[in-house]
């Protein structure tokens, strides 16, 4: 499994702020049984985009916004995912992904349209997306696709002085020594 969250570099218009790219949500049925199609997720992945973060789906823990939050986010068809990147600007919490406390993400998401549900999953009808939740390694995701597999010494390669370059996929023909996607 590829990892799931990427540093990104430093957001020079917020200072101390970090940013990451993430696999928000795959083409998947989830733990607590939502179904979400292709055409669901092509439709409505930019809902993402600008959310609000918090921790382990906790309104407590919150992170403040508009600081802390999604960025442009979208369905990736390669990866059959909605993806993006965050930004997060409380050093805790980039603490917390940089060492693998924080290794998976969950979104929170609102059926427009209603949802039908049996004993075995629930089909949702139409979905917009209203927030992403950072889990701690001890919180099981909805989608266990989102789990990061991105190694504590991985990381420290990554922080490279040029840190304000946004995340593009490796090719053969370009060598990248910040990113982790292989061609």
């Amino acid at each position: 499994m590829e990892a799931r969250f990427e540093y990104c570099g430093e957001d020079i218009d917020s200072p101390n702020a970090k940013i990451w790219k993430v696999e928000a949500l795959h083409v998947t049925t989830t733990r607590n049984r939502r179904k979400f199609t292709k055409a669901a997720l092509e439709v409505s992945a930019r809902s993402l985009s600008f959310s609000p973060l918090n921790i382990n789906h906790d309104s407590g823990r919150a992170l403040k916004y508009p600081e802390n939050a999604t960025r442009a986010m979208h369905f990736n068809p390669n990866k059959m995912a909605v993806d993006g990147t965050f930004r997060v600007t409380d050093p805790t919490i980039n603490a917390m992904i940089e060492t693998g406390r924080i290794n998976s993400v969950s979104i929170e998401q609102i059926p427009t349209l209603g949802e039908k549900c049996n004993e075995i999953l629930c089909e949702q009808h139409g979905v917009a997306f209203i927030g992403l939740a950072l889990l701690e390694s001890d919180v099981s995701p909805g989608d266990p696709g989102t789990i990061n597999m991105i190694k504590k010494e991985s990381i420290s390669a990554l922080f490279i002085e040029d840190a304000q370059r946004e995340c593009v996929e490796c090719t053969d023909e370009m060598k990248c020594v910040s990113c982790q996607h292989k061609a």
